[in-house]
């Protein structure tokens, strides 16, 4: 989710068309980068993780993802690299390290789910 919010945020600041169409275009090669990062990872096997799993998933998705935007022609700027790196590590290491911080707070509540 984070992932097509990111897309959809920056298309907008942008001007970009809103289609489906253009969302899915900018938004693929990240798609490709975070299967590759869950792939990697193992993540399925214990996706609450921030280390490594959360960590590796946020890397590869924006490393493998601003290597395809190169590679199909989408072009990939510092700037445009360094905000998107900042917002993965925000977003896909965040919301686990609030899991974790919950859990040590009331971790009965929170036991079914990790």
């Amino acid at each position: 989710m984070c992932l097509v919010i990111f897309v959809a945020v920056g298309r907008s600041v942008h001007g970009h068309n809103e289609s489906l169409g253009g969302l899915l275009d900018t938004a693929g090669p990240f798609f490709v980068g975070l299967l590759v990062g869950w792939v990697v990872a193992r993540a399925w096997k214990n996706p609450l993780r921030i280390w490594p799993i959360g960590v590796v998933i946020c890397l590869l998705t924006a490393l493998v993802g601003q290597i395809v935007r190169l590679i199909v022609g989408q072009g990939s700027a510092i700037p445009f690299v360094l905000v998107s790196v900042g917002y993965f590590v925000l977003t896909m290491l965040g919301w686990r390290l609030i899991f974790h911080l919950l859990n040590r707070i009331s971790p009965e509540r929170f036991r079914s789910v990790g």
